[in-house]
């Protein structure tokens, strides 16, 4: 068995979209005028419809003028494991850039993918791939 993660008191109503699989996998945990800080879950075992099994992102994503446009400056806040996980961070963010996190417990792994931009946005908690 797994343990489920932690869930600040502030959810999101709203469902994401993994592939086929619709699942509730997102938490605000700060809003600021400029900012906000969101946590996903990552690593879903979609062929036996499990929630997150690896893991947790949470990410800050923050509005910023640069060269007189609107920029989303994304970076990751913290990066939460399951009991016997490990993470690897891939891409570490920045303006309108994409942040990868890598999940593996020596058995399975999972990509982490998320990007923020003006118009744009795209997170992927990763699927759980078993070798």
């Amino acid at each position: 068995m797994f343990r489920r993660l932690r869930r600040p008191a502030i959810a999101i109503s709203a469902a994401l979209s993994l592939g086929a699989l619709p699942i509730e996998a997102a938490t605000i945990i700060e809003l600021g005028d400029t900012y906000h800080v969101i946590e996903y879950e990552a690593g879903f075992d979609v062929a036996a419809g499990e929630g997150a099994i690896a893991g947790a992102v949470a990410l800050r994503i923050e509005q910023v003028f640069a060269s007189g446009r609107t920029k989303l400056d994304n970076s990751i806040e913290y990066v939460f494991t399951q009991p016997g996980w490990s993470y690897r961070i891939r891409k570490s963010g920045g303006l309108n850039s994409a942040v990868e996190v890598d999940f593996d417990n020596g058995d399975c792994s999972a990509r982490f993918r998320a990007i923020y931009k003006p118009g744009t946005t795209v997170v992927d908690g990763g699927e759980l791939i078993c070798r």
